[in-house]
Formats: structure tokens, sequence, C-alpha cells
């Protein structure tokens, strides 16, 4: 087995030194861009992986966590109680969605970008047609979850909970 080589550091925020903690990240689907959060800042930080330059700084003050889409075009933050779908590229909002009472917990793409799965502390999984704009499907959840997934088909969606697992079908549209 070959070891992995280091191509390239990307500095997230250089002003705030060792106290600046990565915390999420995501790859585009076509492996051109790279966005983060960084425990130091409310904002998404979105890189040009060719270049390794920052392409824009997206600031949200109730930052809890977001998503990248596949495409890399847009990228959902979620705060207090609202989804805001935001443009990479200028950092625009697009639309908002309804969020959870309280926190939200995870976020997911379905690998097309058509579906949006967010997780809460209320325990319910929601499904967002993307285009639409509106809630597609629920799921309850029995236990606290903390992250959410969708298949490589974008059919089943995994919650991750204390200790388990749980995985649903979800819908055809």
């Amino acid at each position: 087995m070959s070891p992995l080589k280091k191509k390239a550091v990307i500095e997230v925020d250089k002003t705030r030194g060792p106290t600046c903690i990565v915390r999420h990240l995501f790859f585009s689907a076509d492996g051109k861009t790279l966005a983060c959060t960084a425990s130091t800042s409310r904002q998404v930080q979105v890189f040009d992986l060719a270049t390794g330059s920052a392409l824009q700084k997206i600031k949200d003050e109730a930052l809890g966590t977001f998503v990248l889409a596949p495409d890399g075009k847009t990228v959902v933050t979620a705060g207090k109680e609202a989804l805001r779908i935001r443009e990479t590229a200028t950092g625009a909002e697009l639309c908002r969605l309804p969020g959870p009472p309280g926190r939200t917990l995870g976020l997911a793409f379905a690998p097309d970008g058509k579906r949006l799965a967010s997780i809460g502390e209320d325990r319910v999984v929601r499904v967002w047609d993307v285009n639409a704009r509106k809630e597609s499907s629920t799921f309850q959840s029995d236990r606290n979850p903390r992250s959410v997934a969708f298949s490589p088909d974008g059919r089943r969606l995994a919650v991750a909970t204390e200790g388990s697992v749980v995985i649903w079908t979800v819908p055809a549209r």
C-alpha cells in the first residue's frame, strides 16, 4: 500500500492562528471546489482547488452547520430556525426554508442535488425538494439524531443517532 501524498495546504483563517479549528468540509462532486467552516468564524469559505484561492466567504451570524451542493454552485447554511440556500459564487441568498425548532444538526444533499435532507433537535428528518423549495417528506426519529447522509443512488437516507444508524427509504419524487 502506498502512502498518501500531500498535494496542498489551504489556509482557512490565518488571523486566528492555532485557535482556528476547521469543523466541516465538503467537496463538490467534480472535485474542483472545497467548502469549509472554521470554529472561529461564522462563515462558509469556498475554495478553488486548482489554485487554492478563496472564491467566496459566505457570512451567516447564526451558522450552525452547512452543506455544499454536489455541483458546487450552491451551499445551504443552517442557522436559527432557517435554512438558507445561497449561491457559492456571490454568497447571495436564493431562498430561505424553515428550519426545525432549535438547532439544525445535520444537512445532506442527494447525489443529484435535487433533494436536501435536514435533521434537528426536534428529531424530525425533513426531505426538501430543492427546485420546488418545499418539504416533500418527513420521518420521526425515536433517538437523538447526529448526522444524515443519502445513499449513492439517492433512494435511502441514513441517520446517525446515539449508538445506531437508522435507514429509511425515501419516497420517489
